[in-house]
């Protein structure tokens, strides 16, 4: 559009006047330019800088903006290294100005020795994290809530109907270590207490805590057995649980019973209790044509592993070593009666020099042919031709009264660690997955925990009897259902039960109360109206009926209620 005052005309010829001119600047640059081309190569810079000057000076923004162009160079940012300082320090339940010497049972009580770890660039400034509450430094506080808001999702409690679940079995991976990877000040205990106890259960206790203290917040795992299904279906769910592979066993345990309104640790304990049990004492799977499937054979205190290739083929040494040492970390059953000399070979021993006795060999048959070397009676030719064909079938000379000792021990050695040595590898594997490994080679002496003798296991009524909170005389009548006379009788009868029962009647009635067979602290007695004895493992709180009169009624009932701890709880 023309602007007003003017022609068109008149326009269109100052256009082309400014393009006449633009065109014989170009053309003069171009002949300037190619009037520089000659054999002397040493004028070309010269000319080629005066044209350069001569159209940055008539094109300031058009060459002045090439010369910038390009990427820009990265600025290095240096980041001022930050030291952390630990600060040690003793927490005890009053002030003191002095160091306590038994530090074992303030470590028990949640006390003792702590380390802060606190950043050297921190300041004095603090507020309060949105999430937890707690007061932190400002230079912190955005990085501690955020690992706060993720811990406090983790920690939300979940009912079976938020786990999509279609097997019986469930393991998640775990990819959050937030404790050990977290950059916020933490106090944690003593890494060391364990190791400096001298009780071994108090030091068992400590490494245990501290083990499942360090992954409290990493992804749980779910377990899952349905209690309509077989016995043979449930413990495949077992198996199935502890097959899985990179597990990290040390994260909290989740069981869910379908077909059961219980939850809580009480079923956390059943899961555990009847895995050590089903190990212990046999699958039902059928391998080979048998009615049971035993890991460990041969006679108390003098197991040692199946030499089954399908067993070992399966991996079912790891899944013992991984059921072991799961329990060992959540104070569950201990698997008992395993002979010395696999023990000693399992943690490292060398097999020549651990102290073998004939009962270490499970095979009744070939024990009795191994027997027949011991001593200096002269054999029949009977007997050395049940010796030949035993020693030639392990590639071992024939007897002569030269070799009769040494054939002796090296026949003992092959029928019980020779032909188990693959099974206690994949066992001792097992073994280090679940985080126990360094207590046990660390401290000897908490073996004999993870691995007792059968005797060890038994339970004496006085180690119920002293684990039990009694019911205590109460001036307020209103807040209990019987009188004290009542709830004295009835707790008579307990007593006299737990005194009178046999072995596997104690085991059951610990299993009832706790949702174990392992005597623990705190076992609470309730005199309550009702029907039938009840429990809740839970709280572990066995709840009598006020209502017996005789001790003979109170046996029958408590014994029969005993007797459904397999087939589920009944309560949340």
């Amino acid at each position: 559009m023309a602007l007003p005052g003017t022609s068109t005309d008149t326009m269109e010829s100052q256009n082309s006047m400014i393009e006449r001119a633009v065109r014989s600047f170009v053309s003069l640059v171009s002949n300037a330019h190619s009037g520089v081309q000659g054999p002397s190569t040493t004028s070309r810079p010269a000319s080629t800088s005066s044209v350069q000057r001569d159209m940055e000076r008539s094109f300031p923004a058009m060459f002045n903006g090439r010369r910038n162009r390009g990427k820009r160079p990265v600025q290095s940012v240096v980041l001022p290294a930050v030291k952390h300082l630990e600060f040690h320090f003793c927490l005890l339940a009053e002030n003191s100005t002095k160091t306590p010497k038994n530090e074992l049972k303030l470590l028990q009580a949640g006390l003792g020795r702590r380390t802060i770890t606190i950043p050297d660039n921190a300041d004095h400034d603090e507020d309060t994290c949105p999430v937890c509450g707690v007061q932190f430094p400002l230079d912190i506080l955005f990085a501690h809530a955020s690992s706060c808001g993720e811990s406090f999702d983790n920690e939300r409690p979940s009912s079976s109907a938020d786990h999509d679940v279609d097997e019986a079995t469930a393991v998640p991976h775990q990819n959050q270590e937030t404790s050990s990877n977290s950059t916020v000040t933490s106090i944690v205990t003593d890494n060391n207490a364990w190791k400096n106890g001298e009780d071994p259960q108090g030091a068992a206790l400590l490494f245990r805590r501290q083990i499942l203290q360090q992954y409290e917040r990493s992804s749980p795992l779910t377990a899952i057995l349905d209690l309509g299904d077989s016995v043979l279906d449930r413990e495949r769910s077992i198996l199935t649980f502890y097959k899985a592979p990179k597990v990290n066993w040390a994260s909290p345990l989740h069981c869910t019973l379908r077909g059961d309104a219980a939850i809580g640790d009480g079923v956390n304990r059943h899961f555990i209790s009847l895995t050590m049990n089903t190990l212990q004492h046999g699958f039902r799977l059928n391998y080979g044509n048998t009615d049971v499937m035993l890991l460990f054979e041969g006679q108390p205190d003098h197991l040692v592993p199946c030499t089954s290739q399908i067993l070992l083929d399966s991996d079912l040494f790891l899944i013992a070593g991984r059921m072991v040492g799961h329990s060992f970390l959540h104070g569950g059953p201990a698997l008992a009666g395993i002979s010395e000399a696999v023990v000693d070979v399992l943690f490292g021993a060398s097999p020549d020099n651990t102290t073998i006795t004939v009962e270490d060999c499970p095979d009744l048959e070939r024990r009795q042919t191994i027997q027949l070397l011991d001593g200096n009676k002269d054999l029949s030719e009977e007997e050395k031709d049940a010796v030949w064909i035993l020693a030639d079938m392990w590639d071992l000379p024939g007897v002569t009264s030269d070799n009769r000792k040494w054939l002796f021990n090296r026949l003992l050695h092959h029928a019980v660690l020779g032909r188990t040595e693959k099974q206690i590898k994949q066992f001792r594997r097992g073994l280090k997955e679940t985080c126990v490994w360094q207590l046990l080679t660390e401290r000897k002496d908490v073996i004999p925990l993870m691995f007792p003798r059968e005797r060890d296991v038994e339970i004496k009524p006085h180690m119920v009897l002293d684990q039990i909170l009694w019911p205590l005389e109460k001036t307020d009548e209103e807040d209990e259902d019987y009188p004290v006379e009542t709830r004295c009788r009835i707790a008579g009868y307990l007593r006299e039960f737990i005194a009178t029962a046999s072995q596997s009647s104690l085991k059951g009635l610990v299993q009832f109360w706790t949702g174990w067979e392992v005597p623990s602290s705190d076992m609470q007695l309730e005199i309550v109206q009702g029907s039938l004895p009840k429990a809740s493992t839970c709280f572990k709180s066995l709840r009598l009926p006020g209502h017996y009169t005789n001790f003979k009624d109170f046996s029958r009932d408590l014994n029969s209620c005993v007797a459904t701890c397999d087939t589920g709880f009944g309560l949340v």
